[in-house]
């Protein structure tokens, strides 16, 4: 039980070593008060997810022009930074927001708030203002909390607005798709999660802020990303896996059906340069698990570009549709490179 208390409601530390925590008195309280009632998110619940600065400092990770990789290396350095003592400690003048954001304290203010704390201490250097720390999110509610809200600045869709509508929708038939090992079923849940975002979400729609979108969808419906991929080779852009299987994907960003030929010769020519010659191309890896490769095309505009379209495009188009609350803006296809 006190494991639990501290895992969903403690983690804050204000001791300048570093190793002493407590838990939110607030939680604790109101959770003793109503046992029966579970580990409920009673900050959260009392305004705390309605935070604005929570908001702004999100969107400060991922800038015009700046992808989705801040807010990719955020979520995947498990949601802390390092500061030194100086920044943890820097004094807020005003919490005006009509000033530049840029370098409006956000991180700070939520750091002071309750929404970072300090996680270790690193490192001692001549001055106590120049002792580092590393600063994260203090515990389960808080982490909950930032998932849910970077799921709805992501998606920006009232009807998959957190993390447990997205994962309820579409994680669950995801996972049950890759545990099977069905690749048409993968295949039609990997289009119904890429028509859920907007065309906002990405600031250009290319192989690498697709990676990163994809990177962060996936870790937040709990896929266990990998980079076994790297024992492997260095060739594969994105790369998950679960008990049995490592999936490795060849990612291709293509404008319409007529480019679908020349991406996959693209990667086909990859694949064999990145190869060496004599060594097998699947099997398992040095933990016994299965291997399997695709390459994954989306193509952004699947109506245009071929006078007569494919009889797979148009069968992968209308399960899309047939399964999706969302229109088809973008087509997923994975297609196996040859051996």
């Amino acid at each position: 039980m006190l494991h639990k208390l501290i895992e969903e409601y403690g983690g804050y530390c204000f001791d300048p070593k570093g190793k002493v925590t407590v838990c939110t008195p607030w939680n604790v309280m109101l959770f003793l008060s109503y046992p029966g009632e579970g580990f409920r998110s009673y900050w959260t619940d009392s305004g705390g997810f309605r935070n604005p600065y929570m908001v702004n400092w999100l969107r400060q990770l991922r800038p015009y022009g700046l992808g989705l990789r801040g807010l990719s290396d955020f979520i995947f350095s498990g949601y802390t930074k390092q500061l030194c003592l100086k920044e943890i400690t820097r004094h807020i003048e005003s919490i005006d927001t009509n000033e530049d954001a840029a370098v409006f304290p956000y991180f700070q203010l939520l750091l002071q708030t309750g929404y970072f704390t300090i996680k270790e201490r690193i490192s001692s250097k001549n001055s106590r203002q120049f002792t580092e720390y590393v600063v994260g999110v203090p515990n389960k509610e808080v982490l909950d909390l930032f998932k849910d809200k970077i799921v709805e600045e992501l998606t920006r869709n009232q009807r998959v607005d957190h993390l447990a509508k997205l994962d309820y929708s579409y994680g669950r038939k995801l996972r049950a798709a890759v545990r099977s090992g069905n690749i048409q079923e993968m295949q039609l849940q990997l289009n119904r999660l890429i028509n859920i975002f907007p065309s906002g979400t990405l600031h250009e729609f290319n192989e690498a802020n697709l990676t990163a979108l994809l990177r962060i969808i996936l870790h937040l419906l709990d896929f266990k990303l990998t980079n076994k991929a790297k024992l492997l080779s260095e060739q594969f852009d994105l790369a998950f896996e679960n008990t049995k299987t490592i999936y490795l994907l060849y990612l291709k960003v293509i404008k319409d059906c007529s480019g679908i030929e020349d991406a996959c010769n693209a990667v086909q020519e990859q694949h064999r340069q990145c190869t060496p010659k004599g060594s097998s191309r699947s099997g398992s890896d040095l933990t016994r698990k299965q291997i399997f490769k695709y390459v994954m095309v989306i193509i952004r505009d699947p109506l245009t570009g071929n006078d007569a379209l494919e009889p797979e495009i148009i069968k992968a188009f209308r399960a899309v549709a047939a399964a999706s609350y969302e229109p088809v803006r973008r087509l997923v296809l994975l297609k196996a490179p040859e051996e």
